[in-house]
């Protein structure tokens, strides 16, 4: 970690990451069933074990937070309306719904996630191309994720040019 801050590693899965924990505590092994950690300052081994479900809850929460400081600093609107319980569950949800799409590294929940934040939460429903592209079962993960931004991106760029054209 570099200042408490979880770097965005955009190719690993959102819900499996390796756990960094602070410099005196270096993770030893890990499996399936749980993650060991050996105290390095101290010279003996001490073990804490997580369920699988407690390190990807974790992970999640963690992915979360940083999403929430991406739209932060992107969005100054968006600190207040993500400090809320109300703002935190429906993060979450845009989660879910990326992960319904079959989305799962980081860049890719990212992205969808992003995309929701500036086109409105049901962006998937809302426009007929999103949901297509959403829901094709040809597409792999990362090329939904990337088709859903360039169409966010291609229309962002035509409403620009419409107001430089004096329309809207």
């Amino acid at each position: 970690w570099a200042a408490g801050i979880w770097p965005l590693d955009f190719g690993r899965p959102a819900y499996a990451p390796e756990i960094a924990v602070a410099s005196s505590v270096a993770p030893i092994q890990s499996h399936s069933d749980a993650v060991f950690w050996r105290a390095e300052e101290r010279g003996m081994a001490s073990g804490l074990t997580l369920s699988d479900q407690q390190v990807e809850t974790l992970a999640v929460e963690g992915f979360l937070w940083k999403m929430t400081r991406i739209l932060t600093q992107s969005d100054p609107k968006a600190g207040p309306v993500l400090d809320t319980a109300e703002g935190r569950q429906t993060l979450r949800q845009q989660y879910e719904r990326a992960r319904g799409y079959g989305l799962e590294t980081e860049r890719d929940l990212g992205r969808y996630i992003v995309t929701a934040w500036t086109m409105g939460i049901d962006f998937d429903r809302r426009f007929p191309a999103m949901s297509q592209i959403l829901n094709d079962p040809a597409l792999s993960p990362t090329d939904k994720a990337d088709a859903v931004e360039r169409t966010a991106l291609t229309l962002f760029a035509l409403l620009a040019e419409g107001r430089k054209d004096g329309a809207a």
